[in-house]
């Protein structure tokens, strides 16, 4: 395991769990919500424990990309199908433009996403 954990900033919490709950409950991580942060996390054997997130207004998008990994093409498709819906700018894909499934896409603040399979199923 190379990463513990990812600690984002985002504008509106409230808005961010409302994007971000959907999201990774479809990838089976389990919400936690503090005083001043929300988080989701994953069993420690699948990789990143756990992505949160807490307020800040002053944040700036950059370039940074944060991956999710889908156990399937299948469940990453639903994904990609639901991104509208949750508020997802930029959608790209799915496609195979970089050796593997996936699709790319922002959050409503603007920090770059993307969930990839590496599974030929």
């Amino acid at each position: 395991m190379l990463i513990s954990h990812v600690d984002l900033r985002v504008r509106d919490r409230s808005r961010a769990e409302a994007f971000y709950g959907p999201l990774l409950q479809m990838l089976d991580a389990t919400p936690r919500r503090g005083d001043e942060w929300t988080s989701f996390a994953v069993p420690a054997e699948r990789g990143v424990h756990w992505l949160g997130f807490i307020e800040d207004g002053a944040i700036t998008p950059n370039a940074t990309r944060v991956a999710f990994v889908a156990p399937s093409r299948e469940l990453l498709n639903r994904i990609a199908e639901r991104l509208p819906q949750l508020g997802a700018l930029g959608i790209e894909g799915p496609d195979t433009s970089e050796g593997y499934y996936a699709v790319f896409f922002e959050d409503p603040d603007g920090n770059r996403l993307e969930v990839m399979c590496a599974s030929e199923g």
